[in-house]
């Protein structure tokens, strides 16, 4: 007798695409409705060059970035949907989502797991365990790569801050950041309010998934690793909350998986 049959692939991806769509509407919708009350422009006028340089640099000493420069590989969990394991040594992603056991259970993978090469976004997926090709797979790998842009930019936007096609700008006491180029919503512009040590406490933002501007969000609940980097793990955007959990640090990915190479399905 054989077991029940698996769902094609055309199926699986419409019932990905479809949860996706209606629960990114449903979180659109809310902000929107809370951001209208307070839209905003884009901030104009401020200072570049050396003023905001140095307040730029003001804010990742605050964050530890010298101790991001050194780190090989992140594990965390994002707004308990999303699980992540970032080698930025080798320069690759294990991304998985679906049903998510809790940590520490028989598996840390969802119903879908994604393993990239950052550079040309090529990998593996597999869906509940089997290995998929074709299209299904060329969409998945692209699903992860934009969840993986995301999440870790909520992780530590702060690596960002002078990469190329960046501005910067110091607007009062604030710092104004927008990004002409890169990750997957170029144009997008943040304003970070900071505390008198320079660490960050909300930012605005004018971003394209989102229809109206100046939207704000918290950046609470600090958590410093052993390298020194500081990540803030709590964020409240009007009605919505968002969590990131499960952060562990180490030189290597390797190290985050009990000795055992977690991207092995690459080579």
């Amino acid at each position: 007798m054989t077991g029940p049959e698996r769902p094609s692939a055309m199926k699986r991806l419409k019932k990905v695409a479809k949860w996706f769509f209606v629960a990114l509407l449903l979180l659109v919708a809310t902000v929107v409705v809370w951001g209208l009350i307070a839209n905003e422009p884009r901030p104009e006028g401020g200072e570049t060059g050396e003023a905001a340089d140095t307040l730029a640099r003001r804010v990742q000493s605050a964050v530890g970035y010298e101790g991001w420069e050194e780190l090989g590989a992140i594990a965390f969990d994002f707004a308990g949907a999303n699980r992540h394991l970032w080698d930025r040594e080798r320069g690759y992603a294990y991304v998985t989502w679906g049903d998510l056991p809790s940590p520490g259970g028989a598996s840390d993978a969802g119903d879908t797991e994604v393993w990239l090469r950052l550079g040309d976004r090529s990998g593996v997926v597999k869906v509940d365990g089997e290995v998929v090709r074709g299209e299904e797979a060329d969409a998945l790998r692209e699903d992860a790569w934009g969840r993986h842009i995301n999440d870790t930019f909520w992780l530590y936007p702060f690596r960002s801050f002078f990469d190329e096609g960046v501005t910067r700008k110091k607007i009062g006491d604030a710092l104004y950041i927008e990004y002409a180029s890169g990750g997957a919503t170029p144009g997008d512009g943040y304003l970070w309010h900071l505390d008198s040590n320079g660490r960050p406490t909300r930012w605005q933002m004018w971003v394209s998934i989102i229809p109206v501007g100046g939207v704000e969000a918290t950046w609470a609940r600090w958590e410093t690793t052993s390298e020194g980097v500081a990540i803030a793990t709590e964020h409240e955007m009007g009605p919505l909350g968002l969590v990131l959990a499960n952060i562990r640090t180490a030189e290597s990915a390797p190290e985050l998986a009990g000795g055992e190479d977690p991207f092995a399905p690459l080579h």
